[in-house]
């Protein structure tokens, strides 16, 4: 059974053709004592809002948003806090992914531990629910490469060598816990990136701030690993643009650009080129007009949503 600290804490979801995983994410939820739910639909087309619509339908304590524009990520969970904190009396947010599926007990165990380690935000252990190895145990960022890693993905899990606790300089994004007043102080995502980095990004604010961050491992979600972005071993063209191009506006300063990408940068720029020929398919081109655009577009410090030459996918997640 689940305590009672969730009655402090409410969850946001955005939604992006992702209505039959947040089916599943909801059910998860279901025995959870929360404040309240706010699912944000991101449109992404006529039918995708009549199948959330009947997800949502008649869920207690659940809101539905219907954006009749997709806004971004960041933005959309910034506006669905908002949301929530407006109709719920809550210290804590809890942003779920749509692809996520909760293992009950899990919100206790992080408002205990976030209370416990004094952290403003803290990530539960995340599995990939294929294989149930490892995708998020904790993280670090590599600011000289400009890449966000999460430690020991892929391996098999084990409670006997993992320890409960650890304090880390970066939570994914899949699943954070954040403390309100905390993610009011730094102001949340930062709705310039649209899509991808918002987590490596906010994590960087919150250490600079002096903020404690965590994973605590006794709270478990399993993640379909591509759920929200139409899945597959080959991520979309829009991964590759947004995460080449948002990794120069959030890693190197302005005025070090061009020796962040001639320096230890230049290896993540060739490591995404490499992955994006890795699945030769349909795709592969428009993949690497994607990686290219990004690269010039962050090079020029382009923010937002952009175009792109060959673009297919426009904002899937």
């Amino acid at each position: 059974m689940a305590g009672d600290l969730g009655a402090r804490a409410g969850v946001v979801v955005v939604n992006f053709r992702s209505s039959h995983h947040v089916a599943k994410l909801l059910a998860s939820l279901s025995q959870e004592q929360l404040a309240g739910i706010t699912v944000w639909d991101n449109y992404s087309g006529e039918q995708e809002v009549l199948d959330i619509r009947a997800v949502c339908h008649g869920q207690s304590g659940v809101e539905l948003i219907e954006s009749p524009s997709n806004i971004g990520f960041g933005a959309a969970v910034n506006q669905a806090v908002e949301r929530l904190r407006a109709r719920c009396s809550i210290d804590w947010v809890w942003i779920l992914n749509p692809d996520l599926v909760i293992a009950p007990g899990s919100l206790d165990i992080l408002i205990r531990a976030a209370d416990f380690y004094h952290c403003a935000i803290v990530s539960p252990l995340i599995l990939n629910a294929r294989d149930d190895t490892i995708w998020y145990s904790g993280g670090r960022l590599d600011k000289r490469r400009g890449r966000s890693i999460h430690s020991r993905m892929g391996q098999h899990f084990s409670d006997q060598d993992l320890v409960p606790f650890d304090y880390v300089d970066f939570v994914s994004g899949a699943a954070p816990l954040v403390k309100l007043d905390e993610w009011e102080r730094v102001g949340g995502f930062d709705e310039h990136l649209f899509l991808y980095c918002e987590d490596a990004e906010l994590s960087m604010r919150l250490s600079a701030a002096g903020m404690n961050q965590g994973v605590a491992r006794a709270a478990l979600a399993r993640h379909a690993e591509g759920g929200s972005s139409g899945g597959g071993a080959a991520k979309s063209p829009t991964f590759y643009y947004y995460v080449q191009r948002n990794r120069l506006l959030v890693y190197p300063k302005q005025q070090h650009k061009l020796r962040f990408l001639l320096g230890a940068g230049f290896e993540e720029t060739l490591r995404l080129y490499f992955n994006a020929l890795r699945h030769v398919d349909s795709n592969t081109c428009a993949r690497l007009l994607a990686c290219t655009s990004g690269l010039v577009d962050g090079i020029r410090g382009r923010s937002g949503e952009r175009q792109w030459a060959g673009r297919r996918d426009v904002t899937s997640r």
